[in-house]
């Protein structure tokens, strides 16, 4: 959506003509369940879209961040003699923080356009990126590296977010909206992929505190490349002012909509076997003496996920999608208990890695479709920052029960514990399945009878003899 258009429609010309036909055109749905249509043609119809290029390069840009800082952050503490413990409480501070400002960030967003959110982020972000490295080469006590950590997070600018309701705005739904966030799942592992190698790289020519620097500055860089774009100047991110006055009220309003809190449950158990994963990948390189080791070893799992988010989205599916979620988790926690089983051999460790990131890219592309969907109109940006805050917020609890459980019995059980977080994300999500209609036996009547007149009788076959 161009600045200054008034009409709300989604401008996806190419990729709306077909979208919009559905499964009942021989050009829509059926015909890429059929395989008739190449997977790559809706990608390239959604990058030809002006409105969402800029943007998505933006996002694509502060996507390296979370690739980037947990790790950063990981090495720059152990550089600094933190024990794990430590280290991963330290994790967690940073992860709470966004857990708690990306919702009040989500809001304001929806409220008063994306570029007014964005570029003050920019700056707090980048600044407290350069605090904590500062308290970390200083020796500064835990306690002020805990609160600038924290600090940190709550400034995290949630262009991501945006990214995804700018898609929801401006992507017409079925095949194309797929595409579209299949992009956006892209540009996260690309992230994945380019963000740990970063890391590794500047770790080894400048020092892990280079490493979080960098990480701040490609989330500033991104915030503003996004917060610039035509499509989201000004007022033109604003969401639609809802004509019923109690969809405003109440922070946890949005919650409301049916299918949102088993998904959000489902995105927070899921991190805290993500934030296992993360301490499990490094602890893993420095047994081997090679601390780096961890940097190539989430590249290959976020390659994989790359692969598959395509694959699945190219295909259309037909089905409850709360219960095609949960089959999605309960394939990756299977995937991530794979990990402990490789033990100290990087071989099987690879393998491993690559079951995970085939589940991890289904899961993305999947559920932040699904969160855009189910969210209100005049709430899209919110909710998708509520999932970023339960990832956030699983990501730190993860973390923190990851470094203790290391420190105490090993990076093996630490994983266990973060793969049973993930299965129980598949129970959330089941729970949260509204159940089937029941078929009714016995009445007699094929419909309610109108007032006043006697029921219509349900037609019975003679049964013979």
């Amino acid at each position: 959506m161009s600045a200054g258009r008034s009409d709300p429609r989604p401008v996806a010309a190419g990729v709306g003509s077909v979208a919009a036909s559905g499964p009942r055109s021989t050009h829509g749905a059926s015909s890429v369940a059929a395989g008739g249509v190449p997977p790559v043609r809706p990608v390239l119809e959604v990058l030809a879209l002006r409105e969402v290029r800029r943007p998505l390069l933006g996002a694509a840009i502060g996507r390296l961040t979370p690739g980037m800082v947990l790790l950063a952050v990981i090495l720059s503490a152990r550089a600094a003699g933190l024990a794990y413990t430590a280290v991963g409480l330290l994790v967690a501070a940073h992860q709470l923080g966004v857990a708690v400002g990306s919702p009040l960030q989500g809001r304001l967003a929806d409220r008063h356009g994306h570029a007014r959110v964005l570029l003050p982020d920019a700056a707090l972000y980048l600044g407290g990126t350069l605090l904590l490295a500062t308290g970390l080469a200083r020796g500064w006590g835990e306690p002020a590296l805990l609160v600038i950590a924290a600090g940190t997070g709550v400034a995290n600018p949630p262009t991501t977010a945006c990214s995804r309701a700018l898609l929801v705005r401006q992507v017409l739904p079925g095949r194309a909206r797929a595409a579209a966030f299949a992009v956006s799942a892209a540009t996260a592992e690309v992230g994945f992929i380019g963000g740990p190698l970063a890391v590794v790289a500047l770790a080894a020519a400048l020092g892990p505190l280079a490493a979080l620097v960098a990480a701040g500055t490609a989330a500033a860089t991104g915030a503003v490349v996004y917060a610039t774009a035509p499509a989201v100047r000004g007022d033109a991110g604003r969401a639609p002012v809802p004509t019923d006055a109690r969809a405003t009220t109440g922070r946890l309003e949005v919650l409301r909509a049916p299918g949102l809190v088993p998904l959000a449950a489902a995105f927070l158990l899921a991190s805290v076997g993500f934030g296992a994963f993360d301490l499990y990948l490094a602890a893993f390189g420095e047994a081997r003496g090679t601390p780096g080791l961890a940097g190539p070893l989430i590249a290959v799992t976020a390659t994989s996920s790359l692969v598959a988010g395509f694959a699945f989205a190219a295909r259309v599916r037909e089905g409850p999608p709360l219960p095609r979620q949960a089959r999605i988790t309960v394939v990756l926690a299977a995937a991530l208990l794979l990990m402990p089983l490789a033990g100290d051999r990087v071989l099987l460790l690879v393998l491993a890695l690559v079951a995970v990131g085939a589940s991890v890219g289904p899961f993305n592309v999947a559920g932040f479709q699904l969160a855009g969907e189910l969210a209100p109109a005049h709430a899209r940006t919110e909710v998708q920052t509520w999932t970023q805050a339960a990832i956030s917020l699983g990501s730190a609890g993860g973390g923190a029960l990851a470094g203790a459980v290391i420190d105490r019995s090993g990076p093996g059980t630490a994983m266990v514990v973060g793969a049973a977080a993930v299965l129980l994300g598949a129970v959330a999500l089941r729970a949260g399945t509204p159940p089937r209609p029941r078929r009714s036996r016995g009445s007699g009547w094929t419909r309610r009878p109108a007032s006043g007149s006697r029921p219509v009788p349900r037609p019975r076959l003679a049964v013979p003899g």
